[in-house]
């Protein structure tokens, strides 16, 4: 027993339940050829090697830190991923995970790859950040901030309207719009004056009969057009 103190080893044991009453992130643990026979209610409870921030799922395979060949007093270090070969060279060589699983059939992960930066995916929500561009999806929605470009939508390369300058450029094209009637109307009030002869009077009782009516009609839309101009502007959405 004496030759054993101060040793440190390390095993690989299944998780067998993560319900601690006292909520230490503790775990029980069975070890093949060492602890597998005890009974999950009788297993010893390992304390995280990392700290109390750090909880295993049932089932997981992680390593235990056994001092001194005593398995009642171990600690558990994190989870044992058997496969990373869908990762590339260099972003194994860069790869981070903090937090992968699935709850309630939903995927969950924080992780950071070189090729997609920080990864955060929560059910069918996910923000990637990278070097040059931070992305928010959901489902087929997403947001894309670069440097220079705000993408809103799924991919949408169709430019949005300036806010302010979009509703400026309409407020002139309406007003441009009301000088083109009010012209429009002095031209055909010309015409009716200069009509005077028998063979033109027929034309100035007509434009003087549709004149006034025509004239409020254009008026009145876009009038309209005016009132509902003040309405486009958002309240909470700003483009700079």
């Amino acid at each position: 027993m004496a030759d054993s103190l101060g040793l440190v080893k390390i095993f690989f044991g299944k998780v067998k339940t993560v319900q601690d009453t006292t909520k230490l992130y503790r775990c029980q643990i069975s070890v093949d050829n060492y602890t597998e026979k005890i009974p999950v209610a009788d297993l010893p409870w390992y304390f995280p090697w990392y700290g109390l921030n750090y909880l295993p799922e049932e089932g997981d395979i992680i390593s235990v830190i056994v001092f001194d060949d005593n398995f009642s007093t171990a600690f558990y270090g994190r989870k044992i991923e058997l496969n990373k070969s869908e990762l590339s060279d260099e972003d194994y060589l860069s790869y981070l995970e903090i937090y992968n699983r699935n709850i309630d059939d939903k995927k969950i992960q924080l992780s950071y790859t070189k090729s997609k930066g920080i990864e955060f995916i929560n059910g069918e929500s996910k923000t990637v950040i990278e070097l040059d561009k931070i992305t928010w999806f959901q489902n087929d929605n997403s947001i894309e901030i670069t440097n220079d470009k705000i993408i809103l939508g799924n991919q949408n390369q169709e430019a949005a309207i300036l806010g302010n300058k979009g509703v400026d450029h309409l407020n002139k094209i309406i007003t441009h719009q009301q000088n083109t009637i009010n012209n429009m109307m002095q031209l055909f009030g010309a015409i009716a004056t200069a009509c005077t002869t028998p063979f033109t009077k027929p034309i100035q009782i007509a434009l003087t009969a549709s004149m006034s009516p025509l004239s409020i009609s254009l008026g009145q839309e876009n009038g309209k057009l005016v009132e509902e101009n003040k309405t486009i502007q958002s309240k909470k959405t700003f483009i700079e």
